[in-house]
């Protein structure tokens, strides 16, 4: 299995240039907790990632697993994925990983007021896949390291002039009955919240395998001061 440590796709610090992506914040408590594993959004992670867990109000069934976010706090400013959520925080609520709270306040406060915003994920390669339970009648399907949102995704089985839409569940993954069964290769049309639609072919299904591929969605217009973009 494949899989990148989230710290080195995240860039701490101000000295970049906030996404012009469609308006997505919030302001209030910034919190911070111990643990490593699987989060709500079937992303793996450890508390020395920059990563953060996402208010129950605002997880609307995990549409915002896997975009970042820059939070800023009493004392700096850092971007951070989302990868959980925290059904106890309010609106505007993020629970941090004890390294991303460092960055923006004291760790003895505990408790601190942030504000946020969504941006851009600088991520260095093309998107990731992932199946999940999946078989030639049952396809399960989750997309990995995207730079922005995924709105949507939708199947066409080989041969078929038709995408069938794969509905988004609430632990990251799209999913959907095929009942006369699957017929390869199959081809993956992912959207982003941009627009932006990629797509990727599949021989087979093989789950639980990270498998790359070579698209990724396009990201700012504007580079960021440290010429990462």
């Amino acid at each position: 299995m494949r899989a990148y440590p989230l710290a080195a796709l995240l860039l701490a610090g101000p000295a970049f240039t906030a996404c012009p992506l469609s308006p997505f914040a919030g302001a209030g408590d910034g919190t911070f907790y111990f643990g490593s594993g699987v989060g709500n959004c079937s992303i793996e992670f450890t508390d020395a990632d920059a990563i953060a867990a996402i208010n129950a109000a605002q997880w609307a069934g995990s549409a915002h697993c896997g975009e970042c976010v820059m939070v800023t706090g009493p004392l700096g400013t850092i971007r951070v994925k989302i990868v959980d959520q925290c059904p106890e925080c309010l609106t505007g609520d993020l629970d941090l990983s004890p390294s991303a709270f460092a960055t923006i306040a004291n760790p003895i406060d505990g408790r601190v007021p942030i504000s946020w915003h969504r941006v851009e994920c600088p991520v260095i390669a093309g998107v990731d896949y992932r199946f999940q339970g999946s078989n030639d009648y049952y396809a399960k399907l989750q997309v990995l390291d995207h730079r922005v949102g995924v709105a949507g995704m939708a199947l066409r089985e080989n041969g078929s002039a038709v995408f069938t839409p794969m509905p988004r569940v609430d632990d990251n993954f799209f999913e959907n009955l095929f009942p006369g069964g699957l017929h390869y290769p199959i081809e993956v049309r992912t959207t982003a919240t941009t627009g932006q639609a990629i797509s990727m072919s599949f021989p087979a299904i093989v789950n639980n395998v990270i498998v790359p591929s070579l698209a990724q969605f396009d990201g700012c217009a504007v580079l960021f001061a440290d010429g990462f973009e």
